[in-house]
């Protein structure tokens, strides 16, 4: 009977092995589980903040468009205002040799000249008002962009700030992982390990 005995505690000492072994190997998994899950998440932390980055320099590119467009515009006014003296100037001129003029000929191509300036001015002056509308409307939209370049510049930074937050308590996790899944291993038996491997 004691053969019998000695064959069952074998048994149960053989099952208990058993069952702690699964037991190891079954937190090992979880914590390699743990382990890979937390590491993609932390592969895709460069790539968020590259894409929030991306977001805000698109945005900047569109601002600094909207911003030359409104310094062409201005640019343009200056050279047709500058265009509108030269004409004041020439219409000005002509009115002064008109008293000089000889012939009735000379007369009527003076007072011509004179006319064409004036339309060609007067056509001049209702641009240089459109511009204005033009250039008003585009200083507002400039206004408009720049604060919410500001406040996505702010809610980018933020929101990146957020994301190197997290990513540091993972990594943490992900060392404190490393650390169990280390002490893990080593409670396993040798032969475990390597079929485990």
């Amino acid at each position: 009977m004691s053969g019998v005995n000695l064959f069952l505690e074998s048994n149960d000492v053989m099952t208990d092995q058993i069952r702690e072994n699964l037991e190891i190997l079954a937190a090992l998994q979880r914590a390699d589980s743990e382990y890979d899950h937390l590491s993609r998440k932390l592969e895709g932390v460069d790539d968020a903040i590259n894409a929030l980055a991306e977001q805000l320099s698109v945005f900047q590119g569109q601002v600094d468009q909207g911003l030359l467009q409104l310094e062409t515009l201005q640019k343009q006014y200056r050279a047709d205002e500058g265009e509108v003296k030269r004409i004041e100037s020439a219409i000005a001129r002509s009115n002064e040799k008109l008293s000089s003029v000889k012939t009735n000929k000379e007369y009527q191509s003076m007072l011509k000249e004179i006319d064409e300036l004036t339309l060609k001015k007067s056509d001049m002056e209702d641009r240089l008002l459109a511009m204005l509308d033009d250039i008003e409307a585009a200083e507002r939209q400039g206004a408009i962009l720049k604060a919410d370049l500001a406040d996505m510049s702010k809610e980018v930074q933020s929101r990146q700030d957020e994301i190197r937050q997290s990513a540091e308590v993972q990594r943490k996790s992900l060392a404190a992982i490393g650390e169990k899944r280390n002490d893990i291993w080593t409670r396993l038996d040798a032969k475990l390990q390597t079929l485990y491997s």
